[in-house]
């Protein structure tokens, strides 16, 4: 029970982490999600947003627990988002993601309903080394409200790290909730990256980055990337209102 509030609490601190980051854009829509303990079910928040309420707002009471059928499971309230199925759906078909963050980037959204690719061009974007894939329904609708849309989702993600949903939002997906939500700013840091880039030239993808072999008897090396810079954003979120109650 200890680690799934834990859990609970890390999904209400991404969440405002995604809104305070700016990574839901000036909308109140977006949504983060982490893979229950128990393997076969995923808790996410409700749709706070019908009463104009924003991901930043989200707190434990608004989350609830589904199943990867997308049946609600527990929780204090029933009304689901219309994007279940692309969490849902991603958790079956990828063992390895433990959290999805449903999310309105502006620059990456804008950059994935064009041809162009979003590539990392600095070691920071090394993890999307697959790029962003991009998802258009065949019936040209883009919301994922079913659970045939869901399996389209995460059959155009694949192994990737990222998926938009041309015009719409973009998936990101990841190993822990830190994961997901560093990801998630990472990616709109790189999308400005570019922008900038191409107006210079024309961007060099960056290859795999790796350290130097460290010498024997060197003392352990810090904390991953991802944990220092969840610890970072956490510091920005309380040093916002959207800390008040936390």
């Amino acid at each position: 029970m200890a680690d799934i509030e834990e859990l609970k609490k890390k999904i209400v601190i991404g969440s405002r982490i995604l809104y305070n980051e700016g990574i839901c854009g000036k909308f109140p829509f977006g949504h983060l999600s982490a893979r229950h303990p128990d393997g076969d079910k995923f808790i996410i928040s409700y749709k706070g947003h019908g009463e104009g309420r924003h991901v930043g707002e989200v707190v434990m009471e608004d989350l609830q627990v589904l199943d990867l059928e997308g049946n609600f499971v527990e929780g204090t309230h029933k009304e689901f988002y219309d994007e279940i199925f692309a969490h849902s759906e991603i958790y079956k078909a990828r063992p390895d993601v433990m959290s999805v963050a449903h999310v309105h980037p502006p620059v990456a959204k804008a950059i994935c309903t064009t041809d162009a690719e979003i590539i990392p061009i600095v070691g920071a974007g090394t993890n999307l080394e697959a790029g962003v894939k991009k998802f258009e329904h065949p019936s040209g609708t883009r919301l994922i409200g079913t659970k045939e849309d869901g399996v389209l989702l995460a059959q155009c993600l694949g192994n990737g790290k990222a998926v938009a949903i041309r015009g719409f939002a973009i998936d990101v997906v990841g190993t822990s909730v830190e994961d997901a939500v560093t990801s998630s700013i990472g990616l709109e840091e790189l999308a400005k990256m570019l922008v900038t880039a191409r107006q210079f030239g024309t961007p060099k993808r960056f290859g795999k980055f790796s350290m130097s072999p460290r010498p024997p008897g060197s003392p352990p090396p810090p904390e991953s990337r991802g944990s220092l810079l969840w610890i970072y954003y956490v510091r920005r979120l309380a040093d916002s209102k959207w800390a008040i109650d936390l």
